[in-house]
């Protein structure tokens, strides 16, 4: 009796302590040019295993086409060959222990002057449901702005259905760890409008939305300036409410058909730009478990910046579903080493670094980076 006490003494540590269970997540995002032939495929599992990688986010919907053999939506013309990419590089991964996330780019659909030439292309179709300000928006105005392009309205019931059903395509199709949802956000409150959503809002609030910020000085005058704030509450308040609902269903519809599927989203870094700019409350998910994790797209340059983001992510009950990014593109190698050891000492999730294409096309880099983390691994 006393030595089956000695051992369960011994095993207790082990069984509470997060660290002892938890696998850090060493993830690297694959972005679809990758995809564009066998040979250029080829190189991605053999580089995450050099790198002792434990999860990989391939890009298989960008720019409102699909890196893979979908029955609803255009494939991609970067794909140079007859085959499908994204199940030839799930054959090479489950061939070893790299779990394999779908990353999907959701309502960012489209960028550039020219409209695709696809009919079936969500922004021909779909047209009148692409967030604006009042009119179709012109894609050098958004550039100048600041938007990345062309994003689909996240609170049309049609707009939900198209993606609900492209994401149970990937589940049901394909054997995959998870789904990493991309650009889950709204680009910002000026472009967050369309005809049918304004009509949705206007039929439960009794005021049109648009009015508020296309002439807020002549809003408050009319109404009083409390009436404006309220109002400006409420609408931002839909915005955010409308993308975490929608998450939940998409949650719980892609895990009964793939139980144990891990949802994921890239999130805004500033939890409170996230929230208040982008309408991406990722915190209230996490905290409620609508989904398994997100990703922070921690890419600032100036250390100190980077650090301080962390030190705002102080929360012991989410920090262990927050894996931090890491950008390569934009910074040299000895930052990147530096942002990995801060975030190993921490007690997050693990890091993601952006992004493989990056790496695989600047060897020194890549092995400078390798020796840090062959270093890691063996715990020199």
């Amino acid at each position: 009796m006393r030595f089956l006490i000695l051992i369960l003494l011994y095993l207790i540590p082990l069984c509470t302590s997060g660290k002892a269970v938890q696998q850090e997540r060493r993830a690297l995002w694959v972005v679809r040019y990758a995809l564009s032939t066998k040979k250029a495929a080829d190189q991605i599992i053999t580089t995450a295993k050099s790198l002792h990688i434990t999860d990989i986010f391939v890009q298989v919907r960008a720019r409102g086409e699909v890196f893979y053999d979908s029955r609803y939506e255009p494939v991609s013309s970067i794909i140079e060959e007859p085959f499908d990419p994204f199940q030839y590089v799930l054959d090479q991964a489950h061939k070893t222990n790299i779990r394999v996330h779908a990353w999907v780019n959701m309502f960012y659909v489209w960028s550039g002057a020219e409209m695709p030439e696809n009919k079936k292309h969500v922004v021909n179709h779909r047209s009148a449901y692409i967030l604006r300000n009042d009119v179709f928006p012109d894609y050098q105005s958004l550039r100048t702005q600041g938007y990345e392009g062309f994003f689909v309205d996240p609170k049309v019931p049609q707009i939900r259905t198209d993606l609900l059903i492209m994401l149970k395509e990937l589940a049901e199709r394909y054997d995959i760890s998870g789904i990493h949802l991309d650009y889950f956000r709204y680009p910002g409150l000026m472009y967050s409008f369309t005809p049918a959503s304004r009509t949705q809002f206007m039929m439960t609030h009794l005021y049109d939305p648009w009015l508020l910020y296309h002439t807020p000085e002549d809003y408050s005058q009319k109404y009083g300036y409390e009436v404006f704030l309220y109002a400006d509450n409420e609408y931002r308040e839909s915005l955010r409410e409308g993308i975490t609902d929608y998450l939940k269903q998409i949650s719980q519809t892609l895990k009964n058909i793939r139980p144990g599927l891990e949802i994921s989203v890239a999130a805004k870094p500033d939890y409170v730009q996230a929230k208040h700019r982008y309408f991406q409350d990722w915190m209230t998910w996490l905290e409620k478990g609508i989904c398994d994790f997100v990703v922070i797209m921690n890419y600032r340059t100036k250390y100190d910046e980077f650090v301080m983001i962390l030190k705002q992510l102080q929360e012991p009950q989410v920090m262990p579903m927050i894996i931090v990014g890491i950008s390569t593109y934009n910074q040299d190698e000895n930052a990147v080493i530096r942002r990995l050891r801060t975030v190993k000492s921490a007690d997050f999730s693990g890091y993601a670094l952006f992004s493989y294409n990056y790496l695989s096309e600047h060897k020194n880099y890549l092995e400078k980076i390798r020796v840090e983390l062959n270093a890691e691994e063996q715990g020199e």
